[in-house]
């Protein structure tokens, strides 16, 4: 139902957000990859499993698989943008439905959004 996707993808949200607060850079956008605070880089995108979209990182997936995610644009997207001299900024939307629910009014699309500047970034 509409409650499963919407926490679902909120959770997804959170978790991005919290890895981005601590992120040195990001450098790509669909898939988003960034540089963690170790200088390792993550890859996130929307990827498709059996005619299923999920949201993934480089190390595990953020979306169940009771939820169906969007993979096409501007539906789902994870951008990054570089300005000189200021914090890169990200900025996600994640649109999904309940797999369970597809063909009813419980499996209407949910649609979660970010927008956060990457916290330790280098002015160099």
């Amino acid at each position: 139902n509409i409650t499963e996707s919407r926490e679902n993808i909120d959770h997804a949200i959170f978790t991005l957000d919290r890895l981005l607060r601590s992120a040195v850079s990001c450098s790509s956008s669909d898939p988003l990859i960034y540089q963690d605070q170790y200088g390792n880089d993550v890859t996130i995108g929307c990827e498709e499993l059996d005619g299923r979209g999920h949201i993934a990182s480089s190390s595990a997936r953020l979306t169940s698989s009771a939820v169906d995610i969007d993979c096409n644009l501007p539906q789902t997207q994870l951008t990054c943008t570089n300005t000189p001299g200021l914090p890169d900024e990200v900025n996600i939307t994640i649109t999904g439905s309940s797999v369970s629910h597809a063909n009813s009014a419980e499996g209407a699309l949910y649609t979660g959004t970010l927008r956060t500047t990457i916290r330790n970034y280098s002015s160099d």
